[in-house]
């Protein structure tokens, strides 16, 4: 089915050659060819030529007069260069002739042909003249070869039948190949009784011939063939329905094909690039092999475009592939990106300076260069526009900003589109990256959410595998968490929460990407509540958890809605004080305002009594001695940081808890030492004599010294920057 093979029936004929075949093969039966006749079949490499000339043998082999047409195949790729091709010719000549003639007729015809080979030779005679002079002893070197032309045709008129050579594939050979088929059709097309059917890309061979005999040109081609047919381009919508056909056998979902986008992209994207059957073959073979690996893990609709231009635009396909960040970029990271995540500052070094989006320009150059041969390439060019627009909503807004919707990158992962961050790299290298769960993991923990103690163990298991970012596989189950929010039914809320809440300090990684972990679970708790239930309901739902929360995220969860409520010191947070909160939407909060206080107490309450020990190891450390300090006796916080900064490794436990990490910024990270925050801890002087001093030691392991290394040199270039501004 999926062989690349051309088909031998008419049964089998899908794109309508069956009625010029059958008039090609009429003609042929009926021809005299009294002085020899020349037929040809003219299409571009893969249309069905050869299918084509197996539907007229097939209509020849069941012809009423067959018996009075003897037909041989020609397969000259299989031979390689002129003194095989030479040869091979000639042979193919006399093995359907010699069997109807007397002995002395075969003679007179071996050598005829023998002689005229080597007449006909256009390189030197070499090992061509040595096998052909074997059998060409009986000749005068001296004879014409009009004299041997004369004599093979007085030794053909004596047959009672014609015959058929087809030459087809002349597309394989090479240039000087090809002109030697020609010349030797040319030399002997005019032989009685002898006819041709060749098969060649007409444009091709003009080009060939061109540069040969440039006097000629395509007149060369003329005056060999007397009948040329050019194949019928199959029709589009045959094309489209063997291609959708065929894709049954590879995918057996169907339910895909029903909605508009794959329609959209369907016509943009697939069908465009479908101009000949082996276009269709060609596009659909990959796929046996690709989709098994990826099957369940990719948008079906998204992984045709891109294997499609994987086969048919190579070129567009690797300018996708490496540019994984400007294709997968949301808008809202655009707009911080461009804004700029570091300080001001004088200085060249690319890192400080603000993001600058690449324009519509540079992205038309690097996705939008076509090849120079193409038909129509402004048309072309539009065409894959729109389908990348389809595609990479990032393209959408750079290239139609009033057609631009919004992004939605919580519905392109649950799709598992190619335009989301997570899932690209699946379409590129045909497996799952490190960073991917899997649709089976994904379902298996949606189906699961229901019990508690499924949630519990299955994060607390991921939280032990690193990822390469540094982070652990509980991040993925958190954002899958988020991502089929909606697939979680409201009864199972409360008891997910709780379970998430119970182990969520167990969650975080000891670095400075433990915010990361926070905005996680802050967005679990709004995706989970906010959309589906009332005020009075999630304010419930969440102080019920909280109830089992580990302090670190218990102290998030205090400053946060106490915070909506009441500002970070206590005052409204939200522009003009003297608007009533009755008039302010209900969505706005997460808790009410007596929810929020007692989760606040609740914390207090819990942070007193918490053991040195395991506070200090907290990963949310920085929020909770914030919150401590916000909350309760001041000079209290302070002295115990003091304490524990006898310890080396509590300071970069202090280190870690007061560095910012983006993994926003272009390119790579950037960090941030939040001095100010600190110094509301612990003095700055003495944290970073304590802090060098601790670095310098050397006492501490790989990862602690990295991360502590990191705040320092954060710091120091907050010092230069800021130096540098007070000078100028």
């Amino acid at each position: 089915e999926f062989d690349d093979k051309p088909i031998d029936s008419p049964e089998e004929d899908k794109f309508g050659f069956k009625p010029l075949a059958e008039t090609i093969a009429d003609s042929i039966s009926k021809m005299t060819a009294s002085e020899g006749t020349v037929i040809a079949i003219n299409g571009p490499w893969g249309s069905g030529k050869s299918s084509l000339i197996n539907l007229i043998r097939n209509h020849l082999d069941n012809s009423p007069k067959k018996d009075d047409l003897k037909i041989v195949d020609f397969k000259c790729w299989w031979f390689r260069g002129e003194d095989a091709l030479t040869i091979a010719f000639f042979r193919e000549l006399y093995s359907i002739i010699a069997p109807s003639l007397t002995w002395l007729t075969k003679i007179k015809l071996k050598i005829a042909l023998s002689k005229l080979g080597q007449y006909l030779s256009l390189v030197d005679v070499g090992t061509a003249g040595k096998i052909i002079s074997i059998i060409g002893t009986f000749i005068a070197q001296a004879k014409t070869i009009e004299a041997l032309h004369k004599q093979l045709s007085r030794a053909l008129a004596d047959m009672d039948f014609k015959c058929l050579i087809i030459i087809d594939d002349i597309d394989r050979l090479s240039p000087d190949e090809a002109i030697l088929i020609f010349r030797l059709v040319k030399s002997v097309g005019g032989l009685p009784k002898v006819m041709y059917l060749l098969a060649y890309d007409r444009q091709l061979a003009e080009k060939i011939v061109t540069v040969r005999y440039p006097s000629e040109g395509p007149h060369y081609l003329e005056k060999i063939v007397q009948a040329s047919f050019d194949l019928p381009e199959p029709n589009r919508l045959s094309l489209e329905k063997e291609f959708l056909r065929r894709l049954d056998d590879v995918i057996e979902e169907r339910a895909f094909r029903t909605g508009v986008y794959f329609r959209s992209l369907f016509a943009e994207m697939i069908v465009p690039e479908i101009r000949t059957p082996r276009d269709l073959v060609r596009t659909l073979n990959p796929l046996t092999v690709t989709w098994p690996a990826v099957k369940g893990e990719v948008n079906v609709t998204d992984f045709l475009c891109t294997e499609t231009l994987r086969v048919k635009r190579p070129e567009l396909y690797y300018a996708l592939r490496s540019n994984k960040d400007h294709l997968t970029r949301t808008e809202s990271e655009e707009a911080a990106m461009e804004r700029g995540y570091h300080s001001p500052s004088p200085s060249k070094d690319p890192s400080t300076q603000p993001y600058k989006p690449p324009q519509a320009q540079t992205y038309e150059n690097i996705f939008l260069k076509l090849e120079p041969d193409k038909r129509e390439p402004e048309a072309e060019r539009e065409r894959i526009r729109r389908g990348l627009m389809l595609l990479f909503p990032a393209l959408a807004r750079i290239w139609s900003p009033n057609n631009y919707r919004d992004d939605d990158p919580d519905t392109w992962e649950r799709q598992r589109r190619v335009c989301s961050p997570k899932h690209f790299d699946t379409y590129f290298r045909f497996a799952l990256q490190d960073d991917v769960l899997s649709s089976g993991e994904i379902k298996e923990l949606i189906t699961g959410a229901r019990d508690p103690e499924f949630i519990r163990q299955s994060l607390l298991d991921a939280s032990q595998r690193e990822l390469p970012n540094g982070d652990t596989k509980a991040s993925l189950l958190l954002d899958a968490l988020n991502v089929h929010a909606d697939e979680i039914s409201d009864d199972q809320v409360e008891s997910l929460l709780k379970a998430v809440y119970s182990i969520a300090d167990n969650l975080a990684p000891l670095d400075p990407l433990w915010r990361a972990s926070l905005r996680r679970l802050e967005k679990l708790t709004y995706t989970l509540t906010k959309p589906r239930f009332s005020l009075e309901e999630r304010s419930r739902i969440v102080l019920n958890a909280s109830a089992e929360a580990t302090l670190g995220w218990l102290g998030y969860l205090a400053s946060w809605p106490y915070g909506n409520w009441f500002g970070s010191s206590g005052n409204w947070p939200y522009g003009d004080p003297t608007l009533p909160l009755e008039n302010m939407p209900e969505t706005l909060w997460l808790t009410t305002r007596e929810h929020a206080s007692k989760i606040k107490d609740r914390f207090i309450v819990r942070i007193e009594a918490a053991d040195d020990g395991s506070l200090i190891n907290c990963p949310y450390l920085g929020c909770v001695l914030l919150g401590w300090r916000k909350n309760a006796d001041k000079t209290r916080v302070r002295a115990w940081v003091s304490t524990v900064l006898e310890k080396d490794v509590a300071v970069t436990r202090l280190a870690t808890a007061f560095t910012l990490i983006s993994l926003e910024t272009f390119p790579g990270r950037s960090y941030t030492a939040l001095t100010d925050e600190l110094e509301l801890v612990v003095g700055l002087n003495e944290f970073l004599n304590r802090a060098t001093e601790v670095k310098n030691a050397g006492t501490l392991d790989k990862k602690d010294h990295v991360n502590l290394a990191i705040f320092l040199e954060a710091w120091r270039k907050q010092e230069n920057r800021n130096n540098n501004a007070e000078d100028k």
